[in-house]
C-alpha cells in the first residue's frame, strides 16, 4: 500500500510540476537571434492576413453576414483584442518559443501543458494544409489555368465508395509538394527565411493596398442599401456569426511569441508586435471587406478566386494579376508561418520529453529545427496536406 501511495504521489507531483519563470530566463536554446521589432510585426502580420483576405472573406459575405461582414470584423477584433493584452504579458514574462504551450507549463503544470501542446500540434498541421491546398489552387489558376487540379481529379480521384466527408475526392499531390518546399526554406537559417517570409509580406501587403485604391474607384453603395435584404440580409444575429468565424483569423497573433527564441530583445518586442500588427490587420481586414462588399452584390460573390473574379465583374481584368500575385504570396507567408511555429512547438515538447526528443534537438550548422533526420518532419506534415478532415459548408 505504501509503495502505490508513493508511486501515485510521484506520478502526481510529475503531472503538475510547473516551471518557472527564472528557469525560462536562463535557458533560451541557441537560435540565431534576427527577430527585430518590423520582423515580429511582418511574422505576425503575416500569420492572420492571407487565411482572413483570401479564404474567409468571400465565404462569409456569400452565405454569413452579406455586406454587414465590415461590423462582424470590427466586433470580431474588439473581442480578440482583450486577448491580445493577456498575451502581450505572458511573452514578456516567458520569453521562450513554445507560446501557448509553455505558458501552460508555467502555470498549469505538465499534464495540462502536454495536452495542449498536442492538439496545438495537430491544429498547426490542419491549418498548414488547408492554407497549402488553397495556395495550390490559386497557382495552378493563376500559371497552369486549373490543368494541374483537373490532372489530378482525372488520373487519381477515389471511387465513390471510398469518398467521405472526411477525405477529399482525391489527393492533393501539389499541395503535399509546397508543404515539403516551405519546410525545407524553414531548414535554412533564420535570416534567411526571415528575408522569404518578410518578401512574400511586402509583396502581399502592397497588392492588399492595390485592392483597396483600384476598387475606391468602383464603389456602388447600392449594393449595400439596394440588395435584397438590405445591409444585414440574413438578421442581425449574422454579424456576430460571423465574427465566430473571423475569431480563427485574428488569433494568428497567438503565435507570434513562436519566435521569442529568433527576437533580438523578445520580452518587449513580441509584446508590441503583436498590438501592431493586430491593428494593422485589423484596418486591412475592415478596408478589404468594405470595398468587396461595395463593388458587387453580395449574392453574386464567387468563393472560388473571389477577388480575381470580382475585378473582372466589374470590367477591371488586368487586376486578377495583382490580386493573384498579392493572394500567393499572402498565403506562401501564412503557410511558412504557420509551419514555423508548428517547429518551434515541437521542439519545445521534445525538449521536454513530450514527444520525440529527436525534436528537440537543434542543428548546429544552421541552428534550426531539428537536427535529426529533416524527413520526419517533411513526412508528417506533407501527409496531412492530401486530407481536409471538415470541408467548407456555410
Amino acid at each position: 500500500m505504501e509503495v502505490c501511495t508513493e508511486r501515485l504521489r510521484r506520478l502526481w507531483g510529475r503531472l503538475t510540476r510547473v516551471r518557472r519563470p527564472t528557469f525560462l530566463s536562463y535557458d533560451r536554446p541557441i537560435f540565431d537571434q534576427v527577430y527585430e521589432f518590423l520582423d515580429c510585426c511582418s511574422w505576425g502580420t503575416g500569420i492572420m492576413m492571407g487565411a482572413g483576405v483570401f479564404m474567409y472573406l468571400p465565404i462569409i459575405i456569400k452565405y454569413i453576414a452579406g455586406p454587414s461582414t465590415v461590423l462582424s470584423y470590427i466586433v470580431g477584433g474588439a473581442i480578440v483584442y482583450t486577448c491580445v493584452f493577456s498575451f502581450a504579458e505572458l511573452s514578456s514574462r516567458f520569453p521562450y518559443c513554445g507560446g501557448t504551450y509553455v505558458y501552460n507549463y508555467a502555470i498549469f503544470g505538465e499534464f495540462v501543458a502536454s495536452i495542449m501542446g498536442v492538439s496545438l500540434l495537430l491544429h498547426h498541421l490542419i491549418i498548414a494544409a488547408d492554407i497549402c491546398i488553397s495556395l495550390s489552387e490559386h497557382i495552378d489558376y493563376f500559371i497552369f489555368k486549373r490543368s494541374l487540379e483537373d490532372f489530378e481529379e482525372r488520373e487519381f480521384a477515389y471511387s465513390d465508395e471510398d469518398t467521405s466527408v472526411v477525405f477529399a475526392s482525391y489527393p492533393r499531390f501539389f499541395a503535399s509538394l509546397l508543404i515539403v518546399l516551405v519546410s525545407v526554406i524553414l531548414t535554412t537559417k533564420s535570416k534567411y527565411n526571415n528575408f522569404i517570409g518578410s518578401c512574400a509580406n511586402y509583396i502581399s501587403f502592397i497588392m492588399v493596398l492595390l485592392i483597396v485604391f483600384v476598387g475606391a474607384f468602383y464603389l456602388d453603395f447600392d449594393n449595400w442599401f439596394n440588395v435584397e435584404g438590405g445591409f444585414v440580409p440574413y438578421g442581425y444575429s449574422s454579424i456576430f456569426r460571423g465574427a465566430t468565424v473571423i475569431l480563427s483569423t485574428y488569433l494568428g497573433f497567438v503565435e507570434l511569441p513562436c519566435v521569442s527564441d529568433e527576437a533580438i530583445n523578445p520580452a518587449k518586442d513580441i509584446g508590441r508586435a503583436a498590438h501592431s500588427s493586430f491593428f494593422f490587420v485589423l484596418c486591412i481586414y475592415i478596408s478589404v471587406s468594405t470595398v468587396v462588399s461595395l463593388l458587387v452584390p453580395y449574392d453574386s460573390v464567387k468563393t472560388n478566386f473571389a477577388m480575381a473574379n470580382i475585378f473582372i465583374d466589374i470590367g477591371v481584368d488586368w487586376m486578377k494579376y495583382s490580386v493573384e500575385i498579392g493572394s500567393i504570396a499572402a498565403l506562401f507567408s501564412t503557410a511558412m508561418c504557420v509551419l514555423q511555429a508548428a517547429s518551434r512547438l515541437a521542439f519545445c515538447m521534445g525538449k521536454d520529453g513530450v514527444i520525440l526528443p529527436c525534436f528537440g534537438a537543434i542543428q548546429q550548422r544552421n541552428k534550426v529545427f531539428p537536427a535529426e533526420d529533416k524527413s520526419r518532419k517533411l513526412f508528417l506534415i506533407s501527409s496531412s496536406s492530401q486530407k481536409r478532415t471538415v470541408k467548407k459548408s456555410y
